[in-house]
């Protein structure tokens, strides 16, 4: 029986030179997966700035219970609401007037209707026609009286359908008048009275107006 020769270091030292070449390019083929990383083996020192992006996380993989500190998901979203309430009811007083106790603020405008008609004897009164200001003025307002199609002014710009008047003054815009074509006003900061110009007999005068603060 013939002994077996040990093999020559040579020999020995090519096979663990191509065992260790097979075992290095399996390990450059291997992918290393979420299964291959120990729990804390990646940590934020070793991320570079920028690496993970909203794209790179699934929905929902941040939740509550893994933000470490400061305001939470829901405390930044109801902050956020609680704000665009608060400044959607600050804008909405503003725009309203300054409360409903008046006075109405500069540059807001009210608008009404008036109607008043009758029959005037010789040496008679006339009927007279009153209105009240949703909200008090913060002054008396300048009176202006239009007849049937009269042109709209500096003062009153508007029309008897789409009514306005300038800051600081009451336009009456007259949209049916019989044997009445103009007529007189009182006003004050709290409403106006008006009463027609009329001639002896039957007449009637009613129209739209409005105010500006």
């Amino acid at each position: 029986m013939k002994r077996l020769k040990a093999p020559r270091p040579a020999l020995v030292i090519s096979v663990i030179a191509l065992v260790m070449a097979m075992a290095g390019t399996g390990y450059a083929a291997f992918k290393v997966g979420t299964k291959n990383i120990k729990n804390g083996a990646v940590t934020t020192k070793k991320l570079h700035n920028g690496a993970v992006t909203a794209k790179k996380l699934h929905n929902g993989a941040v939740t509550q219970s893994k933000l470490s500190s400061g305001l939470s998901v829901t405390q930044a979203t109801n902050a956020t609401n609680a704000t665009n309430a608060t400044n959607a009811t600050n804008a909405g007083k503003a725009a309203n007037a300054t409360g409903l106790a008046g006075p109405l603020a500069s540059g807001q405008t009210l608008i009404g209707r008036w109607a008043l008609g009758g029959t005037k004897t010789a040496g008679g009164f006339v009927q007279e026609a009153g209105i009240t200001f949703q909200l008090p003025l913060g002054a008396n307002p300048t009176p202006h009286f239009l007849g049937v199609g009269a042109a709209p002014t500096a003062q009153c710009p508007g029309t008897a359908a789409a009514p306005k008047a300038a800051s600081g003054h009451l336009c009456f815009y007259s949209t049916e008048a019989t044997n009445s074509p103009t007529a007189n006003m009182v006003t004050s900061k709290w409403g106006a009275r008006i009463f027609p110009n009329s001639a002896t007999g039957n007449y009637e005068n009613e129209g739209n107006w409005a105010v500006t603060g």
